[in-house]
């Protein structure tokens, strides 16, 4: 991650000025979800948020945020649909964040929790994590990293 946010920091990216982003540091989080385990939508940049999807905790910090990463770590079988537990994004969530809003436009994305999966985007976009029903014990766990503005 660290070579990834000098590169976004020289090209300016995620509205940052040339030399500002800099890794968490404060690390990451480890989140392990078991059967019936979801998280609510949010941002993960605070000053994106307006609507509904700031009223979970995701919502609350991480005013320098500007990239979220998310690695899906897995042990053992290969994960399938009747799993769930998806990583559900709404794309046009940067502009217009009200969770109302995005629900009757229908402009989610499922991402798979496959094991070794990478899935970079926006702080400010809204997401959420679908209900885990995986069988068996089994848990759904993913490491999330975030790109910050320097100095926050």
């Amino acid at each position: 991650l660290h070579g990834a946010s000098r590169r976004l920091s020289r090209w300016g990216a995620l509205g940052s000025r040339k030399g500002g982003l800099l890794p968490d540091p404060a690390g990451g989080m480890l989140a392990c979800y078991n059967r019936g385990d979801r998280y609510s939508m949010h941002v993960d940049r605070a000053d994106a948020c307006t609507g509904e999807a700031c009223s979970s905790s995701g919502g609350g910090g991480g005013g320098g945020r500007r990239a979220t990463a998310i690695v899906y770590l897995r042990h053992g079988s290969a994960w399938s649909p009747a799993e769930a537990g998806e990583l559900r994004l709404w794309p046009s969530s940067a502009q217009s964040p009200s969770q109302s809003a995005l629900l009757v436009a229908g402009s989610a994305v499922d991402v798979e929790p496959l094991a070794g999966r990478l899935v970079l985007f926006d702080s400010r976009l809204a997401h959420e994590v679908r209900p885990w029903r995986a069988e068996g014990g089994r848990v759904r766990c993913a490491l999330t990293l975030w790109v910050h503005d320097a100095g926050t």
